[in-house]
Parts: structure tokens; C-alpha cells; sequence
């Protein structure tokens, strides 16, 4: 995905999913057309683990195509080595994205969050104070201590919809589209069950629902 906003020091956001051809690239289209309708200096990108050069998947961009978006040049990449530490904020669709990539490197742990982590921090009214390297950095230090084995229970996953239908597929995108926009705090239209934000070291963590799909 190209930046939004073409300077060496905007801040560079990457999704992380499995394949790169479902969540993660669906999710930096949204971002960098919400970048740059609000004119946040970031570069969006994603990336997963899987083969390279792959296209999104075909189901994915019928869906996306019917929200707005165009995901047919999309070819997905690989989480190198490079790609990871260059990155201000990692935004991975699993809590296992997110030990993957720290087990790699423990020293992106405090840059790397789930997508549902990163929305309910900003439903706590706690958004990111400003778009710059330093200050994303600061506050993804803050939004990333916690315990490891909150990220293997589930609670904040966005599931693989590959291979079901298309209203699952359509659910999973307009739950990412939500999300990512309470992440970048220029829209609140994801519903949380709850957005209380838990004592340090709770188990507790916010649920969120995806809004009711209309029939495909």
C-alpha cells in the first residue's frame, strides 16, 4: 500500500495477518483512505507469512469491491526482517500474529498489538496523542503491557473468514473497517459490548461485536 503522505518520517503502520490476502490488506486499504481523508501523515502497509506476490483472495476483493474498495492490485508480502523493524505500529488480526512477530523480535513488543487491542485502547479514550514516530511509539508502549497469555485465549481475534461464505467474509470486513477507524480515532462505528478499560493485570478484556449485516 503506498503512503498516504509521501515523507521519509511518517509514521509507518503495518498489518499483520496470515497470508496477507484477507484481513491484513483490507484493513491498510481502509486506514490509508481514512489517512488521507483526515490528513494523518502515516504510511500504511501489511504483510503476513505465507508466499509472496500472491493476489488478494478473489472472495475478499468482491467484498471489498461492494464497500468502496479496490483491492485488485494488491500482491501480499512476507514479514521480513526489515519491513518489521522500520515499522512505528504492527497491527496484527490475532494475539499468535502478535507472539509470532515477538518471538522473532522481542524488541518489537511493545510496537506490536492486535487490531481489537489497539480500537479498545482508543474507546478508553486513549487515542494516540499525535501521529508522529516518537509519540505512536510512546503510546503503543503503553498499550502493549500486558501479560502474555491474554494474546493465546482468543478474546481478541478477528477469525480467518477463508473458505466460508460471503456474509462471513462481509462481517470480517466491516468488523475490520470499524475498527481500524476507532483505531485512528476518526469514527466510532463499532459497537463494544463493553469498553471499560481493565485494572492492570486483569484478565478482563473489552468485547466487541460487529454491527448487524444486512443480506447479501
Amino acid at each position: 500500500m503506498a503512503s498516504t503522505v509521501p515523507a521519509e518520517d511518517n509514521v509507518r503502520v503495518l498489518f499483520v495477518c496470515t497470508a496477507n490476502q484477507i484481513r491484513s490488506p483490507f484493513a491498510a486499504a481502509v486506514a490509508a483512505r481514512l489517512a488521507a481523508e483526515h490528513a494523518l501523515t502515516i504510511t500504511v502497509g501489511s504483510a503476513g507469512s505465507m508466499e509472496p506476490d500472491q493476489p488478494a483472495d478473489d472472495e475478499m476483493q468482491r467484498v471489498a469491491r461492494s464497500m468502496g474498495f479496490d483491492l485488485s492490485a494488491h500482491r501480499s508480502r512476507t514479514t521480513d526482517d526489515r519491513l518489521l523493524q522500520r515499522s512505528d505500529l504492527i497491527v496484527t488480526m490475532t494475539g499468535r500474529h502478535v507472539l509470532e512477530v515477538v518471538e522473532r523480535h522481542p524488541s518489537l513488543r511493545h510496537r506490536t498489538l492486535t487490531l481489537k487491542e489497539w480500537a479498545a485502547w482508543v474507546q478508553a479514550e486513549q487515542p494516540v496523542p499525535e501521529w508522529t514516530a516518537e509519540g505512536v511509539r510512546d503510546w503503543a508502549a503503553a498499550a502493549t503491557d500486558r501479560p502474555f497469555d491474554r494474546l493465546v485465549s482468543g478474546g481478541d481475534d478477528i477469525a480467518d473468514p477463508v473458505g466460508q461464505t460471503r456474509r462471513q467474509y462481509r462481517r470480517t470486513a466491516e468488523l475490520i473497517r470499524d475498527l481500524v477507524g476507532v483505531g485512528l480515532d476518526v469514527h466510532a462505528e463499532a459497537t463494544p459490548v463493553s469498553h471499560r478499560r481493565p485494572p492492570p493485570g486483569s484478565a478482563e478484556r473489552p468485547v466487541w461485536a460487529a454491527r448487524p449485516t444486512r443480506p447479501d
